[in-house]
């Protein structure tokens, strides 16, 4: 079993556990797959809002035609989880 098949099966078991999203999201970024990436990424941060920090930098690391297109789906939504630690949590259409 590779990586990816592993990643998979923990999801398939744990589907509300962000790290596993995130784990996966690291993955793909590594095969530099960075669609699958950030689909994994915007899981982790729906289910957990603490990622968005990462998530900008994800998107600075991107290739430029990539974090272009995505950093314009971005919205600031205020009074979701989080909030209390940041001005609003990040949410990627």
């Amino acid at each position: 079993m590779d990586f990816l098949e592993l990643y998979n099966k923990v999801i398939e078991i744990e589907p509300e556990n962000d790290y596993n999203y995130y784990n996966r999201g690291e993955y793909y970024q590594n095969e530099e797959n960075w669609e699958m990436a950030l689909v994994d990424y915007k899981k982790a941060l729906e289910l957990n809002p603490d990622y968005r920090d990462f998530i900008l930098k994800f998107l600075d690391e991107a290739p430029e035609h990539l974090s272009i297109q995505w950093k314009s789906s971005l919205k600031f939504k205020p009074g979701t989880v989080g909030e209390l630690m940041q001005p609003a949590a990040l949410v990627l259409n």
